[in-house]
């Protein structure tokens, strides 16, 4: 729990820090620094900011050398750019560039173990010149006068705590006991590898520095160098600390907070530390992007085998999910920068025009265009903030009009301003854009989704800033401004107009979003669909689940080459498919793969309810998590009799039955209509008041479905009391289950234990292998102490719930037919929560969430 809200609580902790000092900062003073940069001093800084990165690249090339990979240093730093760069701006504690190297090595065909050595070694480099700073850090700390608000020493233990990892780093991975101790994996270094990764590390760091310093000295702040060292080594430990992605706001508001106790300004502070940003991370990550476009999204069998091999590897199984977030984080990203380039619209259009360009534009173009330019970008910007969502999610119909208005974007900036710093970053996202286009494959995305809700939080946050920001530009005035005011000087009517704009096209946008997103088309299948199935599961082969297609209430996957066949049902955008794919062997890998896909078009959740032990492997090889839903029951009854000690309750049961007058028949159809009405009455006396019909993985009451199966009923006398309805599974006689099975008031103690045993002898002599019971819920879950947590918790409802449900009771019953148990999982994606998707599932066998609770 803890971890899940440090990060959080670090950022809303710094950030409140930070907004403290921020209070009294003039955003005209800030705009003006920011216009004073020079394009020479802009790109002196860019070029001065790469130079970091390629010190970052040392690590590759170190470990290339040392391991006897032998890769050209070109291929090397195609993907070490790209690893590096990501990783400074994502972070997840530098485990994104590990997955990015784990996954280029792969594609070069170096063995797992070697991988896991390079990607391992790298990461543990990486701190060592961090802790050189921060030791340097401490020694001049004392002579530093720093009022920071926490509490004393804190700041010196955290800086002790990372210069103690450089000697740590030397013990541990050396040849002595503490490295066959903890990191006997990794073969030992020598002395020469440790000092040049160390060496490597602290390139990285000093230049980073550097950078920063250049960037505050562009800004018009230039702290001492032992100022600014113990602000940087502050900041980037608290960044790390705080396990926010890229240390994003925690680094940025310590060095602010820090150089703002030093008493610099904060308008030079706010615009170095946003150079900085640009110039250090945004810039080399968009680079990065193009240089490892073919690493974002690699084939599927590749991907599967990294997969597996990450995980099975000790070292490096924390790295699955940064490798499985590979293939989206490109995409991913530039989602961001969409979400970026529309804020970069707004704030450019918030403020006025610089005269000297709106002078130059005014000899050429009217001021209705200039007017209208300004009032469309703002447009822009909030139609590119409401498309961002679509670009991460890869949506097709996103990615055309985003590469529209980044091109119209553009165009506008120049026309309401000669704003070619806003056109330049929006081309060239565009370009990237571009490169990236043939995977945009979906057509939604889903509404209801944590990832969504955190979308449109920062939407509603950027529009309201806008508003905020023009507040504080014009005052109270932006509100009062007549609309209809236009002249060159007439700043704030400008802005008023544009707020208008923003209110009336973020309304819009978000209700496009909620009426425009596609849906897949799913449509019941008729009688003769339903026909069509029966004949493919006669001729292909089914399961123990194929019989439920005929009740008609799920709909109908096929695969394209029509050799699998999908039953699946469908309850918010989760779409549940019943039981494995039917079809023949070799088809089914195919069809988990397509329908997967599928469902990931139109960002749906694919899920797989009761899938069979054997298939597992399947799942796991598309990414499917697996939960243990409970075990079937399925007798063997080749060999059937009630001879023997252990069949004496059973021999009992049918004992007492028979002397009871009760009768056992398996029904002919067509059934008369008498039958049906004392087979109707039958059910609903089971049903009674407290129990309303269910469906998807039950069967259900239905004329036509019942008429299409084998009926068992037992009377007394003339009176049909109990009935059960089979299912055959369509595999050559392998396996018969139940289905409906009721009793009626009149059935006396033990009927259904007659109604059983008549119908295992029914199966038996019909030939089939096998009788399926049924499943016995949470039976067999989590066991052992080793099993997963969610399954653990699912154990203690088996152990406990029992009040509620009897999960022991269904167990014990069916344990004395002594069948053989066989494990019922669910297949989900992993990133979700198997308890969600059971709820979900709950209402879509009740028929509605509301009767998930309730009888009604």
């Amino acid at each position: 729990m803890l971890r899940g809200i440090w990060p959080p609580l670090v950022l809303a902790l710094v950030g409140y820090l930070g907004w403290r000092d921020l209070r009294g900062l003039d955003l005209h003073a800030l705009h003006a620094i920011t216009r004073k940069l020079s394009n020479p001093d802009l790109l002196g800084l860019q070029l001065l900011a790469l130079v970091p990165v390629l010190a970052m690249c040392g690590y590759d090339l170190l470990l290339n050398r040392w391991l006897n990979i032998r890769l050209p240093i070109r291929r090397v730093l195609s993907y070490a750019w790209p690893a590096c760069t990501l990783a400074n701006l994502v972070g997840l504690s530098g485990m994104t560039g590990s997955g990015i190297r784990y996954l280029a090595l792969s594609r070069e065909g170096v063995a797992g173990r070697t991988i896991a050595v390079y990607a391992g070694l790298q990461l543990l480099a990486v701190p060592l010149g961090l802790g050189l700073l921060c030791a340097a850090a401490l020694v001049v700390s004392p002579q530093l006068a720093i009022a920071l608000p926490l509490p004393r020493g804190v700041p010196q233990l955290l800086l002790a705590g990372f210069a103690a990892y450089v000697p740590a780093f030397f013990l541990l991975t050396g040849s002595g006991a503490l490295h066959r101790r903890f990191f006997h994996e990794l073969p030992p270094l020598t002395v020469g590898l440790r000092l040049q990764l160390t060496l490597a590390s602290f390139g990285e760091w000093a230049l980073a520095l550097a950078v920063l310093g250049v960037a505050l000295a562009l800004a018009g702040v230039q702290p001492e160098p032992e100022q600014l060292l113990l602000a940087f080594a502050l900041a980037a430990t608290a960044g790390i600390a705080s396990q926010v992605p890229g240390g994003l706001g925690v680094l940025d508001g310590t060095l602010l907070v820090i150089l703002r106790g030093l008493d610099y300004p904060p308008e030079g502070v706010l615009a170095g530390i946003l150079l900085f940003r640009l110039s250090y991370y945004l810039v080399p990550a968009l680079l990065g992007l193009v240089l490892g476009a073919r690493l974002f999204v690699p084939d599927e069998n590749l991907f599967v085998r990294v997969l597996r091999r990450a995980e099975a590897h000790p070292v490096l199984g924390v790295l699955r999910l940064p490798v499985e977030l590979i293939g989206a984080i490109g995409v991913r990203l530039l989602g961001y920068l969409t979400f970026l380039a529309g804020l970069v619209l707004l704030v450019s259009a918030a403020y006025p025009t610089l005269a000297e360009r709106s002078a130059v534009l005014h000899s050429y173009l009217p001021s209705t265009v200039m007017e209208g330019s300004h009032l469309l970008s703002v447009v822009a910007g909030v139609v590119l903030l409401g498309l961002s969502r679509g670009i991460a999610g890869q949506v097709r119909r996103a990615y055309q009009l985003t590469l529209f208005m980044l091109l119209a974007g553009a165009l506008l900036s120049l026309a309401k301003g000669l704003d070619y710093e806003e056109a330049s970053y929006l081309l060239v996202l565009a370009a990237v854009l571009y490169t990236r286009r043939e995977h945009f494959e979906r057509l939604a995305y889903p509404l209801l989704s944590r990832r969504n809700l955190l979308w449109l939080l920062a939407l509603l946050a950027a529009l309201a800033g806008y508003a905020w920001l023009g507040a504080a530009l014009y005052g109270s005035e932006a509100w009062a401004a007549s609309l209809l005011k236009f002249s060159p000087g007439e700043h704030t009517p400008r802005f008023a107009r544009s707020l208008l704009a923003v209110l009336v096209t973020g309304a819009g946008m978000l209700g496009w979003l909620a009426f425009a997103m596609p849906r897949p088309r799913l449509v019941l299948p008729d009688a003769a669909a339903l026909a069509e199935a029966k004949t493919f599961y006669s001729t292909h082969g089914g399961h123990e689940f194929a019989h439920l297609t005929l009740l008609g209430d799920k709909y109908l996957f096929h695969t394209p080459a029509r050799d699998a066949l999908i039953a699946f049902g469908s309850i918010r955008n989760r779409l549940v498919a019943l039981g494995d794919p039917a079809g023949a062997p070799a088809a089914l890998e195919g069809a988990i793969l397509a329908f997967r896909q599928f469902a990931d078009r139109y960002g749906c959740v694919p899920v797989f309810y009761e899938v069979s032990e054997a298939n597992l492997h399947l799942y796991h090889d598309h990414g499917f998590g697996l939960f243990k839903l409970g075990e079937q029951a399925l007798v063997p009854v080749a060999d059937f009799s009630l001879r023997g000690k252990k069949r004496d309750d059973l021999r009992g049961a049918v004992n007492r039955a028979q002397r009871e007058g009760l009768d056992f028949a398996m029904l002919d159809h067509p059934l008369p209509e008498a039958t049906w009405a004392e087979l109707r009455a039958v059910s609903d006396q089971w049903l009674g008041t407290k129990t309303a019909e269910k469906g998807f993985s039950l069967g259900r009451f239905d004329r036509q479905y019942l008429s299409q199966a084998p009926i068992a009923v037992v009377r007394r006398g003339e009176h049909i009391v109990a009935f059960a309805s089979l299912m055959p599974d369509y595999r050559q006689n392998q396996e018969l289950s139940i289905d409906l099975m009721r009793h009626g008031v009149g059935a006396p103690p033990g009927c259904m234990d007659f109604l059983f045993v008549r119908l295992l002898e029914y199966a038996r002599d019909a030939g089939y292998a096998w009788f399926n019971l049924g499943m016995a819920p949470l039976a067999g879950v989590g066991e052992t102490k080793y099993a997963r947590p969610s399954e653990r918790l699912a154990r203690l409802a088996y152990e406990y719930g029992n009040r509620f449900y009897n999960y022991k009771g269904l167990r014990s019953y069916k344990e004395k037919f002594q069948p053989v148990w066989r494990g019922a999982y669910l297949a989900y994606p992993y990133q979700m929560s198997p308890h969600f998707l059971l709820l979900d599932i709950a209402a879509l066998i009740a028929g509605g969430y509301r009767r998930v609770f309730t009888s009604a």
